[in-house]
């Protein structure tokens, strides 16, 4: 479980993550993020899709799972390329990138300075220009997609524009890798639109 508490005067909420929901005394409104379809007193349910990663297994094999034709080239290709993925605090350099995505896809921005207090980023650079960047969120058994944001969107097409989305896959690899190498049980891709 992961817990932080979002201040927006008057109101105090807080967000709990990878917890079945329960009422909790002094918190406004409280927010739950749980892997239990649970209906609970006072709270009202809102389902969605994800894909989850067993991590308790070899690299080789989650890699062998992915598409042999599409993701395994495209993280190949990327690696060819030279995009480097650093599991680093560079957040200065992230927010332009996150705040320009956000803003073309027409998505509201999350309070920055949580993403920053409570996420494990990971940026993608290329010839140290920054590509793409993820913050994910754990609490040591499970590790979620919680932002990405690229440079994919500025990129009409081309070959600079496959070069982002390599970027962006070589990342979420990095992520699993974290992930494995620190012990998690689960990655979670964050969500999946079901009409995709």
């Amino acid at each position: 479980m992961k817990t932080y508490f979002y201040r927006q005067w008057p109101v105090r909420q807080k967000w709990v993550w990878f917890a079945r929901p329960a009422d909790e005394a002094g918190v406004d409104l409280l927010n739950v993020f749980s892997y239990d379809d649970v209906s609970a007193p006072g709270f009202k349910k809102k389902m969605g899709w994800t894909s989850i990663i067993k991590i308790d297994q070899d690299l080789d094999l989650i890699k062998s799972k992915f598409r042999q034709k599409f993701i395994v080239e495209q993280l190949e290709k990327g690696e060819r390329k030279g995009i480097v993925v650093k599991q680093d605090n560079n957040f200065t350099g992230f927010y332009p990138l996150y705040k320009n995505f956000r803003a073309l896809k027409k998505i509201a921005r999350d309070r920055y300075a949580i993403l920053k207090r409570e996420g494990i980023l990971f940026s993608a650079y290329h010839e140290g220009e920054m590509l793409a960047g993820g913050i994910f969120i754990g609490d040591g058994a499970s590790l979620r997609a919680w932002v990405l944001a690229s440079k994919r969107l500025d990129i009409v097409s081309g070959p600079e524009r496959e070069l982002v989305g390599q970027a962006n896959r070589l990342i979420i690899w990095a992520a699993i890798k974290y992930a494995k190498e620190h012990g998690y049980q689960l990655f979670d891709l964050g969500g999946i639109n079901p009409d995709s």
